[in-house]
């Protein structure tokens, strides 16, 4: 298994882990924000060696991604 399918991997696992919904496709996967407005779709076999990283980027500039985060800075 290659680098980038590890950590595309390990990025569900994180996404599943915060309350994401995750269902595999045919060649990706989709992930739903517990919020029920965001949804995003992951490649399985992406060509872009920065695929991963700008996923990551994507997740946290458009989503509620980081939102458990958010609220904790928030509350303090």
């Amino acid at each position: 298994m290659s680098d980038q399918r590890k950590d595309l991997e390990a990025i569900r696992k994180q996404a599943a882990r915060k309350g994401w919904r995750v269902e595999r496709g045919k060649g990706y996967y989709k992930m739903w924000c517990p919020c029920g407005e965001h949804w995003k779709t992951v490649k399985l076999t992406p060509s872009n060696p920065n695929y991963t990283r700008n996923l990551l980027g994507q997740l946290r500039r458009a989503t509620c991604w980081d939102k458990e985060k958010a609220d904790e800075e928030g509350s303090q």
